[in-house]
């Protein structure tokens, strides 16, 4: 399996976006703590060994050339590896992400972990040419992006295009509305729990239909909504860290950092300077509303 000597500096050895979406090549020694987003992945083991995931507390192996894909809003972990020193620098992991298209939703998504796939001979052949593609110095667009999308077809049985958003009814729909519209000032009242009083019912119960709404926990949907508001907002060089941070409800700068490194592997400053080597056409560029001034 390939190495890669610049892995001290950071457990991705590549993370390039564009119309498919994001996708970064990991180290086997990558280390990334519970969280969620609001978007389909693909996670495949490029590495020679085993390799390690925990999914909403669920811990499973994937296998060489073994592929997973993660729901919107499921939790998921990378677990650190029994043997990190010895695989360091070796590549890991291919996480693919990519917004639900407009017309599908996922399918059962309340009904546990997907199941893991062996890829078949020409994704395996895909796999492996990504990989090349983006240890690459000088990494082309087109051929990053047909790669990928080769890849993804397999998040295709896992979703419904013949339906619409689901809607609910009563109390739970409410919530969920409030949740997908309102920006990180709003979402920190749901953190907090202090948004339950405006729904007349108790903290509890606030908690239990906001779980059910939108499958997450409100501290977590809460993080979830920020480390992409984090995401979107170092993209761009105009504002400092420390008042991203501040903007973000970090009460000091290291505890955005601590954050951005356990859920992301990255330090701010590191994620920054990465994007800004990147030529246009390859920088992660989503658009969302957070509800802050770029």
């Amino acid at each position: 399996m390939l190495e890669c000597k610049s892995a001290d500096r950071s457990p991705h050895l590549a993370y390039l976006g564009g119309s498919f979406g994001r996708v970064s090549l990991m180290t086997a020694d990558v280390e990334l703590a519970d969280h969620a987003r609001d978007c389909l992945q693909l996670l495949v083991n490029v590495h020679l060994g085993p390799m390690l995931v925990r999914i909403d507390g669920t811990t499973m192996a994937l296998r060489s050339f073994d592929a997973l894909v993660i729901r919107p809003r499921q939790t998921y972990a990378i677990p650190r590896h029994v043997n990190a020193a010895m695989v360091a620098g070796a590549i890991g992991f291919i996480l693919v992400k990519a917004p639900l298209p407009s017309n599908a939703v996922p399918k059962d998504s309340n009904h546990g972990v997907s199941p893991i796939q062996a890829l078949s001979p020409a994704s395996r052949q895909d796999a492996s040419q990504l990989v090349a593609d983006l240890l690459c110095g000088a990494p082309e667009a087109d051929a990053i992006a047909r790669n990928v999308r080769a890849l993804t077809r397999m998040w295709e049985p896992h979703l419904d295009v013949r339906q619409t958003r689901r809607q609910q009814l009563g109390l739970q729909s409410y919530i969920a509305h409030d949740a997908e519209s309102f920006g990180l000032i709003g979402m920190m009242e749901f953190a907090s729990l202090r948004r339950a009083a405006a729904y007349g019912i108790s903290e509890r119960h606030f908690t239990t239909l906001f779980r059910r709404a939108t499958m997450l926990s409100p501290k977590e949907f809460y993080n979830m909504r920020r480390l992409e508001a984090a995401f979107a907002l170092l993209a761009s060089a105009s504002r400092s860290i420390s008042d991203i941070g501040f903007d973000l409800g970090f009460s000091a700068p290291a505890h955005f950092t601590r954050f951005m490194r356990s859920n992301t592997g990255w330090t701010p400053s590191a994620y920054r300077s990465h994007l800004s080597d990147l030529p246009p056409l390859l920088r992660p560029n989503w658009a969302h509303s957070f509800g802050l001034a770029p």
